[in-house]
């Protein structure tokens, strides 16, 4: 029995060895970062519930020495906060020259949970970006964002 416990224990550690090692090969995607701002977005639109119309502004940095184009962008909350959205894969493809920042504006609708102490809640926002690049080909960066109204 002790013999199969090893076995086991062993079978696992080298599992775990193998999708650590695989799961490096992600790493090695571009250094762009995405940031998510909100425009517009005060508690007094929160208020009352119900669908809301929301905008953010969508900056993408480009620190490498080659182009990306982001291709996709999807927005969505993370848990509660003063309103929900789930955008799904909006299309983008805007390309970042090398060492260079690109903003555009992103719409969508949301759901306003309402009320005077939900409307100044603060709000987890997940923003993916599908990406390509020449050496990198396909890749994806996600990031969350904190949003306070």
């Amino acid at each position: 029995m002790q013999g199969m416990k090893n076995h086991v224990l062993a079978i696992c550690a080298l599992s775990l060895l193998v999708s650590c090692a695989s799961g490096g090969s992600s790493d090695n995607a571009p250094a762009v970062a995405i940031e998510v701002r909100p425009v517009g977005l005060v508690p007094d639109v929160l208020y009352f519930p119900g669908p809301i119309g929301l905008q953010f502004v969508v900056a993408v940095s480009n620190p490498t020495s080659e182009p990306v184009t982001m291709e996709s962008l999807n927005l969505q909350s993370v848990g509660p906060g003063a309103f929900n959205v789930r955008s799904g894969s909006v299309p983008v493809n805007r390309t970042v020259a090398p060492g260079q920042t690109t903003t555009f504006t992103v719409s969508t609708w949301g759901y306003a949970r309402g009320g005077s102490l939900r409307a100044e809640e603060p709000v987890t926002l997940r923003a993916t970006g599908a990406f390509r690049s020449p050496s990198h080909h396909s890749f994806i960066k996600m990031v969350n964002e904190n949003l306070a109204p």
